[in-house]
């Protein structure tokens, strides 16, 4: 019996050790939800019947959940300047908080915006702070970014002075790597530690060296990665497949390099020159682990690759040369969207089209044309179903 009660003892507790390291994980991905946009006002008529006004409007994003959509108003006169609106997709009604962003949502802050005010780095939570964003956080006026931890106690910033902690309860501020060139990107479920990198040597920064991948963690110790990669200027760093498989973008003096890390493998595999890629998009689906890459190029060779989370080339394919390509967005690991512009010779106006190419058949549908525009942007919803185009003055909606 003795025996018994003791195994039952050790059971209890295992299962309890069990349930503890549970409850401190946190997933890195929310449950994605859809909605029927078509009857939201902010969509189907003049965004002056907002009471928004815009010279033109862009910048916009989905939220990782798909329960909110960002965009950016620009306005020529400067009393208005340029302001950021987010729609609740749930009920359509829309907030303008302060500062802009320097990019949309992302995978790294989940339904969380960072927004730059002349007081320093805000972090908007819609969900929780629907009408006034919170405090600036101290001394960010010189952060780049940073992410936020899945359970939303603390925000890692990257910054001129290197990585600090940002404790969203106490409001306090801490170093983790005192490295000026040090960084961290992307958080993994326990909340603890951050996929990043850390100087070794300032002085071989400039020759492309003194910089190691890595796992930082909340104490500030590192966790050097096993494999030597290549980075110099690290442009980003996100999740293909979270807690195992990471891109990592690396800028150099001759161009943009693209890098699959492995981290339970310990392999580094190279996607080779991605400079192109800057205007027409580097797109990662973690849904289907895949990473897109559109290499535009306008008046030379453009392409359109995807890769498998290993690396792997899957599709590589040569697009028109006299056309500028750009907003990729990924459907499947077989099916991509983008836009497509033709510029008249005459060189007035330009007509931009929305196009569906199926990798498999490389075949191309055009979904929607734009005539005379010249700020069209395209954001896909999580669910790959609903696409949202704005033309610089209205939104224009569909679904695949």
């Amino acid at each position: 019996m003795k025996k018994l009660f003791g195994i039952l003892l050790i059971a209890v507790v295992v299962v309890g050790i069990l349930l503890i390291v549970k409850d401190n994980t946190t997933p890195l991905i929310e449950p994605i939800v859809s909605y029927d946009l078509s009857s939201l006002d902010v969509f189907s008529k003049p965004l002056s019947e907002s009471g928004i006004r815009a010279d033109s409007i862009g910048f916009t994003s989905f939220s990782p959940s798909g329960h909110y959509f960002m965009f950016v108003a620009f306005n020529e006169a400067m009393t208005l300047g340029n302001q950021t609106f987010v729609v609740d997709l749930s009920s359509g009604s829309i907030v303008n908080p302060e500062g802009v962003p320097q990019r949309g949502f992302t995978t790294a802050n989940g339904d969380t915006l960072e927004l730059f005010t002349s007081n320093g780095l805000v972090l908007y939570d819609p969900k929780n702070d629907p009408v006034v964003p919170g405090k600036a956080i101290p001394n960010s006026k010189e952060i780049f970014g940073g992410a936020l931890s899945p359970n939303g106690n603390y925000f890692i910033m990257n910054g001129s002075d290197g990585v600090s902690l940002y404790d969203m309860h106490t409001k306090s501020v801490r170093e983790i790597g005192g490295g000026k060139y040090d960084g961290a990107h992307v958080w993994f479920s326990d909340n603890a530690r951050i996929l990043g990198y850390r100087e070794t040597d300032e002085n071989l920064f400039e020759a492309g060296k003194g910089r190691e991948l890595g796992i930082w963690n909340i104490d500030g110790t590192f966790s050097k990665f096993p494999i030597e990669v290549p980075v110099h200027v690290i442009g980003l760093i996100e999740w293909v497949v979270p807690e195992k498989i990471a891109r990592v973008n690396a800028g150099y003096d001759d161009g943009s390099f693209d890098y699959l890390i492995n981290l339970e493998a310990n392999t580094v595999a190279s996607l080779g020159d991605t400079s192109g890629a800057i205007i027409g998009g580097i797109e990662v689906d973690v849904k289907n682990g895949v990473v897109g890459v559109l290499g535009a190029f306008e008046g030379s060779a453009n392409y359109l690759k995807m890769f498998g989370s290993d690396g792997a080339l899957l599709y590589k394919m040569t697009l028109d040369p006299l056309k500028l390509y750009k907003d990729l967005q990924i459907v499947s690991k077989d099916e991509v969207l983008y836009l497509e512009s033709t510029v008249p010779s005459n060189g007035v106006g330009k007509d931009t089209l929305l196009v569906r190419h199926n990798l498999k058949t490389n075949q191309k549908s055009i979904l929607k044309t734009f005539t005379d525009s010249n700020f069209v942007s395209l954001s896909l919803h999580p669910d790959h179903v609903t696409w949202i185009v704005s033309d610089g003055t209205a939104f224009s909606l569909g679904k695949l």
